[in-house]
C-alpha cells in the first residue's frame, strides 16, 4: 500500500488563527496512520496530537540566503512554504506527499479509495492548475499558469521527481522568480510543473481547463476540504471554526 503523509506549516499566530481548527479537522477526518507535519516556525511548546509530529524551523542555508537578499514581504510570506515543502520532499519517506494550507479545513472523511484516484503511479502532481491574464507591450495576449497551492499531491516515486524538485529549489536559489507574474510559491510550483509536462510528465489537474479562480469549491475535493482564503479566514478564529465544523469533536482528539 502506498504510504502518503501529508504537510503544512505555522506559526503561533497562524495556529490560533486558524491552524488549531486544521489540525483537528484534519484528526477527525483523515486516516488515522495518514500523519500530519507541522512545519513549525515558532510555537514554543506546541500542543500535542497523536497524529501530528512537528518539523523545527531548520529550512537549511538556502533559506536563510534567500531571506537575506530578497525583499518584499508577500514574496517572503510565500516563501516559507515553499522552504517547508521542499524540506518535505527531500527528507521525508513516503509514497505521496500531500500539502494542505494551515487555513484548509477538513470537512468530510477523507479515505484510500479517494487518495489513490488522486495519485496514479503514472501522475507526477496532482493540483489546481489556474490561468492568469498577463499582458505585456510585446506580447498583449501573454497567459501565465499557476497553481492554487492550498492543497497538492506530489508522487515522490516518479523518475521525474528528483528533477522536478530540484528545479522548485532552483527557483529560488538562482532567484528565477522574479520572472514570474509573481514570485509567489504556486506561480513557481505551475511554472515548474509546466516544464515538467513539456518534458514528457504526466499531471493530473484538478481544476480541468483552468476556468476557475477558485478551484477548490468546484472540484472532487469539494465535500472534503474548504479553503478560508484571504479575507475569508480574518472573520474566523480557531475556536469560531471548529465551531462551524459542527461535527468535529475536539475533546476526543488530544
Amino acid at each position: 500500500m502506498k504510504k502518503f503523509i501529508c504537510i503544512t506549516s505555522m506559526n503561533q499566530e497562524y495556529y490560533e488563527k486558524c491552524g488549531r481548527a486544521c489540525i483537528e479537522s484534519y484528526g477527525a477526518n483523515w486516516p488515522d496512520d495518514i500523519r500530519l507535519y507541522v512545519y513549525n516556525e515558532d510555537m514554543i511548546d506546541p500542543p500535542k496530537y497523536r497524529w501530528v509530529t512537528y518539523m523545527p524551523w531548520d529550512l537549511g542555508k538556502d533559506y536563510d540566503d534567500f531571506f537575506a537578499r530578497t525583499s518584499g514581504s508577500r514574496t517572503l510570506q510565500f516563501a516559507k512554504k515553499a522552504f517547508s515543502v521542499m524540506h518535505a520532499m527531500e527528507n521525508l519517506d513516503c509514497d505521496r506527499l500531500i500539502w494542505i494550507d494551515a487555513d484548509v479545513m477538513s470537512t468530510y472523511t477523507v479515505n484510500y479509495h479517494l487518495l489513490n484516484l488522486l495519485s496514479e503511479d503514472q501522475v507526477l502532481s496532482s493540483h489546481y492548475g489556474v490561468k492568469h491574464d498577463w499582458p505585456s507591450e510585446t506580447d498583449p495576449g501573454r497567459i501565465s499558469f499557476s497553481c492554487e497551492t492550498g492543497f497538492f499531491v506530489v508522487n515522490r516515486n516518479h523518475p521525474m521527481f528528483k528533477t522536478m524538485a530540484a528545479r522548485y529549489r532552483e527557483y529560488y536559489t538562482s532567484d528565477l522568480g522574479i520572472h514570474l507574474r509573481r514570485f509567489y510559491d504556486g506561480e513557481v510550483y505551475g511554472s515548474v510543473m509546466a516544464e515538467m509536462e513539456s518534458q514528457g510528465a504526466k499531471l493530473m489537474e484538478l481544476n480541468p481547463g483552468q476556468k476557475h479562480k477558485t478551484p477548490i469549491p468546484r472540484s472532487v475535493m469539494a465535500p472534503y476540504i474548504k479553503h478560508y482564503k484571504a479575507g475569508a479566514k480574518e472573520l474566523y478564529t480557531s475556536e469560531s471554526l471548529l465551531e462551524e465544523l459542527t461535527h468535529v469533536d475536539s475533546s476526543n482528539l488530544s
